[in-house]
């Protein structure tokens, strides 16, 4: 295949331009659960560039990927990195939002979908036991902590 834009667009090299809806739930601080709809930026070269730019100012890497994935309907950003790292005001978005975002982030870009196409590399065996059959047999004579 040579590499043109038609030859591109033909093999499914583009993301599409409008993100994915998906619907996340949260236990809160509360204790209560949330539940909402939010849209996803599927990954992109617009998304490695702003989570590029946030790594260069120095800004959380968790914090750049859901800046750069979580958008409205309109695919309008929802919140910057620094709306999720929080301030001495207001905080940190909770861990349980945090997850919640990152799973829709990993959902709707099909991550865990399917097995790596890429084969595992073999372990090579060095051949040597770590454990003598001796030492194995000896029973410690330190009493159980449990």
């Amino acid at each position: 295949m040579e590499l043109t834009l038609q030859t591109l667009q033909e093999a499914g090299a583009f993301t599409p331009a409008q993100p994915v809806k998906q619907e996340i739930s949260w236990v809160n601080d509360k204790g209560e659960t949330v539940t909402c709809d939010t849209y996803i930026r599927l990954k992109s070269y617009a998304t490695v560039v702003q989570e590029s730019l946030h790594h260069n100012q120095g800004i959380d890497a968790v914090a750049a990927k859901i800046a750069a994935s979580v958008v409205d309907q309109n695919n309008k950003t929802v919140f910057s990195a620094a709306d999720i790292v929080g301030s001495a005001e207001r905080g940190p978005i909770c861990s349980g939002l945090t997850f919640a975002l990152l799973g829709a982030i990993s959902k709707a870009n099909g991550v865990g979908e399917s097995a790596d196409p890429k084969s595992l590399v073999p372990t090579k065996n060095s051949g040597q036991t770590l454990s003598s059959p001796e030492s194995a047999a000896e029973q410690s004579t330190k009493p159980s902590e449990t």
